[in-house]
């Protein structure tokens, strides 16, 4: 990512009118009660089957025996055990449950914090147990023992945890020391290819128009949680460092942002000619952000009509292609599809050459 390179104005990507309701739904999805209690159901699941791995293990007798120090003296060997989920990794994952359960029942009324980094952000905090397993899995730099009871069940329960969270976690969920990270959702290749083939309803809402005019910068609090849309001021000199005014031009997509946090800079795409393999480059800026949505759901008990009809898409079949993790240029190239930013930077570098010609002429 560069954050020094310029390119034209025209050559930066947005969403099109459809691609920003696609955006615009999915945000509202991925932060809603519905999908966060749901996978809930998903980790209840896998705490289960660790306590059920646990369980046979101490009736097949694969639990370490109690070490009879307090500390372990230098050069005595304690027993291992030969389980690899022991009783104090099931302890860990139910105070993750347990966490995860409190942000459930606090987004239920209406407390959007809980999507926070920090000591109110209960799903941040319940995500690290899966993290961590997920890991060590990864790394393969543990041995697991084979005697370890319901060991693939374990880990098949932990894949479709990690499956199902990472659909809305990767797009509201605060990330750590998210004031010097960029939003967590830009617009690029991935949004090119993969957004028509995500599940919406029929007919999609249009986008709705704020009433009020609600405008902050990169750096400022967020005022409150909800959709919020960058933008550009109608006038670049020392607007950054002043209150930005209208008319605004979009900057980029939509992001939920958190109402405690510091609003991000944005990373913005650019065609690039110049690069003959992506046909891109990111550039990391300073932007305004609009308020699009303000976020009030839940706070007076009811759940919206529309979430009944949410579909998602995580964890998906082994035989159909996971978007979420799959890389758009492969995907491109293992069909024999064009890639649309070469075939947009072209398009646009033969109209330039069109317009120096006319001007010749």
């Amino acid at each position: 990512m560069s954050e020094t390179t310029e390119f034209p104005p025209e050559n930066l990507l947005l969403p099109n009118d459809l691609e920003r309701r696609q955006i615009f739904h999915l945000l509202k999805k991925a932060s809603s009660y519905t999908a966060w209690e749901r996978i809930l159901g998903f980790y209840q699941k896998w705490a289960d089957i660790t306590e059920a791995s646990v369980r046979e293990a101490d009736e097949r007798g694969l639990l370490p025996k109690p070490s009879k120090y307090y500390t372990t003296p230098y050069g005595v060997k304690e027993d291992q055990g030969r389980t690899s989920i022991v009783h104090s990794d099931y302890v860990d994952i139910q105070k993750g449950l347990a966490l995860f359960e409190e942000g459930v029942a606090r987004l239920r009324k209406g407390d959007k914090r809980v999507f926070t980094y920090g000591i109110l952000g209960d799903f941040p905090k319940a995500c690290v147990q899966p993290d961590y397993w997920e890991r060590l899995y990864i790394r393969g730099e543990t041995l697991w023992d084979k005697e370890t009871p319901l060991l693939e069940e374990f880990f098949e329960a932990l894949f479709q945890l990690q499956s199902a969270c990472g659909e809305c976690s990767c797009c509201v969920l605060e990330e750590r020391d998210s004031a010097e990270n960029p939003a967590r959702c830009n617009y690029g290749l991935w949004e090119m290819v993969f957004l028509p083939k995500l599940p919406y309803p029929d007919p999609l809402p249009e986008v709705p128009e704020p009433e009020k005019e609600i405008v902050i910068t990169s750096g400022s609090p967020v005022s409150c949680s909800g959709i919020w849309e960058p933008v550009m001021g109608g006038s670049t000199k020392g607007w950054l460092f002043k209150k930005p005014q209208g008319p605004f031009t979009r900057a980029g997509p939509m992001n939920y942002l958190h109402g405690i946090s510091l609003a991000p800079t944005l990373q913005q795409t650019y065609r690039d000619p110049r690069d003959k393999k992506y046909g891109c480059e990111y550039v990391e800026t300073k932007v305004a952000w609009r308020l699009i949505w303000r976020d009030d759901r839940y706070q007076d008990g009811a759940i919206p009509e529309e979430e009944k009809d949410y579909q998602f898409m995580r964890p998906m079949p082994p035989d159909e292609e996971d978007f979420f993790i799959a890389s758009p240029w492969r995907y491109l190239k293992s069909r024999g599809l064009p890639n649309p930013l070469l075939e947009r930077s072209r398009k646009s570098s033969v109209s330039r050459k069109g317009r120096n010609k006319n001007r010749k002429d």
